[in-house]
């Protein structure tokens, strides 16, 4: 009868390993399959597709107007799945509704999280949200947020029509692939919106033809400034671009005695320059420029000019810049004519030079996109984390220039950060270079760690949360971003500039959205990593049922079992401990202390240490994770200085306690209950071959 049952457990392992290595397998196949598509409608034929091969009787996709809004107000329900009728594709009636009507909406975007809805969940889904959504006559309802940056974009609705619930494993796969289909939906729509803005803007504003014929920034500058240097005087010219987010000014372009000069950016202080950048009014000091400043409070920067002509580059509502022009020779140089034709030219100009910065956005954009799919192509099929880790940080350097790049991950058991890959200094020893951080306790990255939320820097020396590394000592600003997946921080990805000022707002949705393909890559290299270990500690514990008994020896029984389970463990000692109640006596016929095998022992049941004579007493397994912490209610064991994880379990036979069988490492962590299931599985069988060594 054990036996059977044995076998039905080993076959069970099986099955739950295959379901794995297909899912994994079926999941590479849409990353790759969603990342090459920029069609909207593909994408969402491709998602209707694959949930409806899970066997769903219906599934609807909804995105929110603007899938950039943290607050969307309407929400358009936009392709259809029926499985009865065989209905799949794009919806073909008008379906925007308001999201503060559907109360489901508004808790998606509150939670952002699967939301399962039904019968027999105690959560019934509205008759009105049921209607919009498709769901008339679905037994059960399952909601999945298509999350971008830790931000649903919208939906995907899957609805059956019997009572059976979605089992979690069944939720977290339509949560990945909702993810994994997110991302180029929401690129799409970044892309798309990009260019309709640039055919916009384009067709309303004509700038003239010899600015409108310039998309490059620095050329369009030398273009304006010889057109203006045609209808003013304008040997000493400058065309200044404020940065409202850094209040920095820069000067892209500038002119002295008729020849290009290389002005440095500089806080906004109380120049001329800024005078007109805060009041957005041209402005001409004709002559007294000394006096006139005095007049106006305005501090003196440079040489004092003898006139002075300026006015604001102004777009909509957004102040960009200014251009001005001096003389230091001659006073009314310039006249109230030559004011109204600046502030003239300026209005073309502003909207040249937003066009320019739109075109290079662009490119931008379009380079971020192609880097993305670049990412996405290159890291989805790697299943080495180290590997995989080690291309992503380089790829985002080289292409951004970034001056530091490195991912740290999580580790869940210590609550520590570590850096697994990072691209820099070359011959940079990344785990030397950087110590592990508590998460939540020490640096911006141990911050973003434990707040799951992006983190901009701008001048590191100003943030008490930043922590000096000595190899890198010319790291000016920072930018971390979380790496999530389903709302959990596994990671961080950080860069870092030698320069001040380096980041703006736009950068943090290209990092997190990078951070979202590193997470989703991760997590496959995982799952893979753990399907492989499965099937190792499947085919070790077969392979110790086969050959146990064949074991006419104690020896020979230690020698096979020290082997396989040092291959799957961090194993230092390992020992079976047979107790006899009649002497009170713990007889140790197995013992092996870091790799080498001892001679039989026999020791008085009070000598043994405290963590074996609990699990005989207890018949229950003992896993003491780090025995430099306390995190046991049980009493601080008396185990060597040098082990730091115990893991041990009661060799039963029915109600006897026959002995135990226990491993030990010198490794903080390195058991946890998926090893206390594998050596259960070996004193399970163990039972049977000590009952024939001692026959």
């Amino acid at each position: 009868m054990g036996g059977e049952k044995r076998q039905e457990s080993v076959s069970e392992l099986a099955r739950e390993s295959e379901n794995l290595r297909r899912e994994i397998d079926r999941l590479l196949d849409l990353s790759g399959c969603f990342t090459s598509l920029m069609d909207e409608e593909q994408i969402l034929i491709a998602i209707l597709r694959e949930f409806g091969e899970t066997q769903v009787d219906r599934c609807a996709v909804a995105l929110f107007e603007d899938v950039d809004d943290r607050d969307p107000a309407w929400l358009r329900v936009v392709a259809l799945y029926d499985r009865d009728s065989g209905e799949l594709g794009l919806s073909l009636v008008p379906s925007q509704y308001a999201v503060d009507e559907m109360p489901i909406v508004e808790r998606l975007l509150r939670e952002k999280e699967s939301l399962v809805l039904g019968d027999n969940t105690g959560d019934e889904m509205p008759s009105l949200c049921r209607d919009r959504l498709w769901m008339q006559e679905m037994h059960i309802v399952a909601v999945v947020p298509l999350v971008v940056m830790g931000w649903p974009i919208g939906m995907v609705v899957i609805g059956k029509r019997s009572p059976e619930p979605f089992s979690e494993s069944t939720l977290r796969f339509y949560q990945i692939l909702a993810n994994m289909a997110a991302m180029p939906l929401r690129a799409v729509h970044m892309f798309e919106a990009q260019r309709r803005r640039m055919a916009e803007q384009n067709a309303v504003h004509r700038v003239g033809q010899a600015v409108n014929s310039v998309l490059l920034l620095g050329d369009l500058l030398e273009v304006v400034y010889q057109q203006i240097n045609t209808v003013m005087h304008a040997e000493n010219f400058y065309i200044a671009l404020y940065d409202p987010f850094h209040d920095q000014v820069s000067f892209p372009f500038a002119v002295e005695n008729g020849r290009q000069v290389r002005w440095r950016e500089r806080q906004a202080g109380h120049g001329l320059t800024e005078y007109v950048l805060r009041s957005r009014q041209p402005l001409l000091l004709p002559n007294r420029v000394a006096e006139r400043l005095n007049e106006l409070g305005i501090a003196a920067i440079g040489q004092m000019a003898c006139a002075w002509i300026g006015a604001p580059l102004v777009v909509g509502d957004k102040i960009i810049g200014m251009m001005a022009a001096q003389d230091f020779t001659t006073e009314n140089a310039y006249t109230p004519a030559d004011l109204d034709l600046m502030a003239a030219l300026a209005n073309q100009v502003a909207i040249a030079i937003e066009n320019a910065r739109l075109y290079e956005e662009t490119q931008r954009q379009a380079s971020y996109l192609r880097l993305a799919a670049e990412v996405g192509k290159r890291i989805i099929l790697i299943l080495d984390i180290d590997d995989l880790l080690h291309q992503v940080v380089e790829l985002i350097r080289t292409s951004f220039g970034y001056y530091h790049v490195q991912v740290a991950l999580v580790d869940e058991k210590t609550q520590e950060v570590a850096a697994q890959a990072g691209s820099s200094v070359p011959g940079l020893d990344i785990g030397e270079a950087f110590p592990r951080v508590g998460v939540g306790k020490e640096g911006l990255i141990g911050w973003v760690a434990a707040h799951g939320e992006p983190l901009m820097v701008n001048d590191v020396s100003l943030d008490a949360r930043y922590l000096h590394v000595a190899a890198l000592p010319d790291t000016r600003s920072e930018l971390v971003v979380p790496i999530k997946f389903a709302g959990r921080v596994i990671g961080v990805l950080d860069v870092e500039s030698d320069r001040r000022n380096a980041f703006h707002p736009e950068d943090i949705p290209i990092m997190s959205t990078l951070a979202d393909q590193v997470a989703i890559a991760i997590v496959n290299a995982r799952l893979f990593e753990e399907q492989k270990q499965r099937i190792r500690e499947l085919n070790a514990l077969v392979k110790i049922g086969q050959q146990l008994c064949q074991v006419t020896r104690f020896a020979q029984l230690g020698e096979l079992i020290h082997t396989e389970l040092s291959a799957l463990l961090d194993v230092s000692n390992l020992f079976i401990a047979l107790y006899d109640p009649q002497t009170a006596m713990l007889r140790f016929p197995l013992a092996y202390d870091h790799g080498k095998c001892l001679e039989p022992f026999t020791l008085p049941y009070g000598a043994q240490d405290e963590p074996t004579i609990w699990v005989i007493e207890n018949r229950q397994p003992l896993l003491i994770r780090n025995n430099a912490q306390t995190d046991s209610e049980l009493v601080a064991w008396n185990l060597n200085g040098s082990i730091r994880a115990w893991l041990g379990v009661p060799i039963l036979c029915g109600e006897q306690v026959l002995g135990v069988l226990a491993v030990q490492s010198s490794a903080p962590a390195a058991f946890d209950e998926r090893h206390q299931t594998v050596l259960g599985t070996i004193a399970a069988l163990l039972t049977l071959a000590l009952g024939a060594l001692a026959e």
